[in-house]
């Protein structure tokens, strides 16, 4: 343990950081932030998870970034390193201010390799984000990254990208964790449950995105120079 709290106190906490990942409440944010910077490496590293697991219900993602980027890069636990690692790149573009350092500690060889691969799986997940961004960018696409859409069960979510000139929605799905793929299904639920225009990206559309997006958008749009075609 070595966290200087004796072990009833330090497993309040581990039991906390827990129940706090399997709610999936946004709200719990800030306790979380809490604890990730408590003394215990146990502790912060299931804080991070929790944090990483809130990506999907509308948790704020600058200040999950904000409090996940020094565990990421610069604990001195490499299990809680990874942890933060795995969260962070939940939150897609919010992390993009830390991209450089990612990709420097992703090639440190005095770091664990699953703590190099861990940020090396970041920096591509992120990248990826960043692609749709430039691409909305390149098509003069209005977007925005933190329109909070509150919907049932009193979930407020926070699309990956908003496109109010359409009313459409897009939210890139970059991780392959159970934990990740249940809040996936819950929230693609959500959006079908109040008629949402939705539309989905995967790992596998990263090679062809100026293909893959163009024929997705082109429901709601014109795109390109072939916006006159049939859809």
């Amino acid at each position: 343990m070595n966290s200087g709290m004796d072990q009833a106190t330090h497993q309040q906490y581990v039991q906390r950081a827990v129940a706090l990942g399997r709610a999936g409440d946004p709200a719990a944010l800030p306790e979380l932030v809490q604890l990730i910077k408590m003394p215990s490496a146990e502790i912060r590293r299931l804080a991070a998870s929790a944090i990483g697991k809130l990506s999907v219900f509308g948790a704020d993602a600058a200040a999950a970034v904000d409090a996940l980027a020094p565990v990421a890069l610069r604990d001195p636990h490499p299990q809680a390193q990874q942890y933060a690692l795995s969260a962070l790149k939940a939150y897609g573009t919010a992390a993009l201010p830390h991209l450089d350092d990612l990709k420097d500690l992703a090639c440190n060889p005095h770091r664990k390799a699953y703590v190099q691969k861990a940020a090396a799986s970041a920096v591509n997940t992120i990248q990826e984000a960043a692609k749709i961004a430039d691409f909305l960018n390149r098509q003069s696409v209005t977007y925005r990254y933190d329109e909070r859409m509150r919907i049932v069960d009193g979930y407020a979510v926070r699309p990956d990208f908003y496109l109010p000139e359409f009313d459409v929605y897009i939210e890139y799905w970059g991780m392959t964790t159970i934990d990740y793929q249940i809040g996936m299904l819950k929230k693609k639920k959500l959006y079908q449950q109040q008629g949402k225009r939705l539309i989905s990206l995967y790992p596998e559309d990263k090679d062809d995105l100026d293909e893959v997006l163009p024929n997705k958008l082109r429901r709601y749009m014109r795109i390109g120079d072939d916006e006159e075609e049939d859809s």
